[in-house]
């Protein structure tokens, strides 16, 4: 211990944090993956059936679970979800330590909402709204805002949802959006149709 620095801060350093790559390297049942990031893991599984589907899942999840008391960490159940991409996974009976959990329509995972249907909607919804927001609070730099803010909020992981950015109410809800900024750039005006005066 170096002079000034107190027993407590010592402690604290040489308490061992739960390593997470410890995880990523589990042997897993065929078909689950892991992915982490930061304190978030996301266990993908595919299989053919939903017998299979409920073997695996149960399976890695009790290994998750082991894994997490070993290094003296609990999973949150409220926090723990699943999200089923097809009808039939849908009807898998999937347990976490004991406790069944239940299917949700969408989650957010790294900021993009990820729903079953994958189609987007809803995070593209979001990211305008989040969009709208941060502008309005600074619309005296509006183009400095839409460069190096607002863009890249709108296109951050456009590269798993691009498919959609082609259906009509996807490119109005951008038109519109992106309309509403190059007016406010310009110092213009919202226009209206008018119907035609009758001679």
């Amino acid at each position: 211990m170096r002079g000034g620095e107190s027993p407590r801060r010592c402690l604290r350093t040489a308490y061992k944090v739960p390593r997470v790559d410890e995880l990523l390297d589990a042997r897993l049942p065929l078909g689950c993956h892991i992915q982490a990031f930061a304190d978030d893991v996301l266990l993908v599984v595919t299989a053919a059936s939903v017998g299979e589907l409920e073997s695996a899942a149960n399976l890695a999840l009790h290994h998750i679970v082991k894994w997490g008391r070993s290094v003296k960490l609990a999973f949150g159940l409220t926090k723990t979800k699943l999200i089923a991409f097809t009808p039939k996974a849908k009807v898998a009976s999937i347990n976490i330590d004991g406790h069944r959990l239940s299917f949700v329509p969408e989650v957010k995972l790294l900021g993009v909402i990820l729903d079953e249907k994958l189609n987007f909607g809803k995070h593209v919804k979001h990211v305008i709204n989040k969009a709208v927001r941060i502008f309005n609070k600074h619309p005296e730099n509006i183009s400095t805002i839409y460069h190096q803010v607002i863009m890249p909020t709108i296109t951050y992981p456009a590269g798993i949802w691009r498919h959609v950015a082609q259906k009509r109410c996807i490119r109005r809800a951008f038109g519109s959006m992106q309309r509403g900024f190059a007016i406010k750039a310009i110092r213009g005006f919202r226009t209206y149709l008018h119907p035609r005066p009758s001679r």
